[in-house]
C-alpha cells in the first residue's frame, strides 16, 4: 500500500528557511562587531607583529 501526502516536502522545509536566514542575518553582524574591540590586542594574542594582524581596509 502506498501513502500519499497532501503537503509536498519542499513546502514544509521552506517554512524554516525564513527564520533561519533571519537568525543568521542578525548573528553575523553581531559577531563582526565583537571583533572590533579585540583589534588592538590581536598582535599580542596571535604572537605576531602589528603589521601582520591589521584589519584589511
Amino acid at each position: 500500500m502506498t501513502r500519499t501526502s497532501t503537503d509536498p516536502p519542499a513546502a514544509r522545509a521552506s517554512g524554516a528557511l525564513v527564520p533561519v536566514l533571519a537568525f543568521v542575518g542578525i548573528v553575523v553582524p553581531v559577531m563582526q562587531t565583537l571583533l572590533i574591540p579585540v583589534l588592538k590586542d590581536l598582535p599580542h594574542l596571535l604572537g605576531t607583529k602589528p603589521d601582520n594582524a591589521t584589519w584589511p581596509p
